[in-house]
């Protein structure tokens, strides 16, 4: 198992175990007992999770530090979230998603593109606050991904394309 597997284990096992001990207490309700929690849990998803502009500052040997040209895409980034609310006010969320992140870089007077990419995994864990019953809330929080593919793309005035995939590299 991947240090990074082992890590999103722990932490999936760490969030529902806080869940599930901060709403432990037991209510009846009509003949039965059951836990709080399992009311106040919900998943979301999203066949998209949203474009994601990205871009990179490139430093290399006898240029100038500079910013590559905006990256937009709207293909693949998905995902799933898993959300837990202690109260009426706030609660805290985790879950996994697949992001697709690169940037596009111009060569020699314009002449020249070269486009990379990632494909990443990830897992974002954050607190929100707000109105929970109506799912209004703002949110907080940072995430931690780690790249599965590369792919760059060159073309020399659009002729000529070159291209190198790569899949689990170190």
């Amino acid at each position: 198992m991947t240090q990074f597997a082992r890590l999103g284990t722990i932490s999936a096992i760490f969030f529902f175990a806080i869940c599930s001990s901060s709403y432990a207490k037991l209510v009846p309700a009509a003949d039965t007992i059951r836990p709080l929690f399992l009311k106040n849990n919900y998943c979301s998803a999203g066949a998209f999770d949203g474009a994601i502009f990205s871009t990179a500052t490139m430093q290399r040997p006898g240029y100038t530090n500079r910013m590559a040209v905006l990256r937009f895409t709207l293909f693949v980034n998905i995902g799933v979230t898993f959300h837990c609310d202690f109260n009426k006010q706030w609660g805290v969320f985790t879950g996994v998603d697949i992001k697709n992140i690169g940037f596009i870089e111009k060569t020699n007077n314009n002449d020249s593109t070269i486009k990379r990419r990632t494909y990443n995994i990830g897992m974002p864990l954050g607190i929100k606050f707000g109105n929970m019953a109506h799912r209004q809330f703002l949110f907080a929080g940072g995430g931690l991904d780690m790249p599965f593919n590369f792919k760059e793309k060159g073309f020399i005035s659009r002729d000529h394309k070159q291209k190198f995939n790569e899949w689990f590299s170190t």
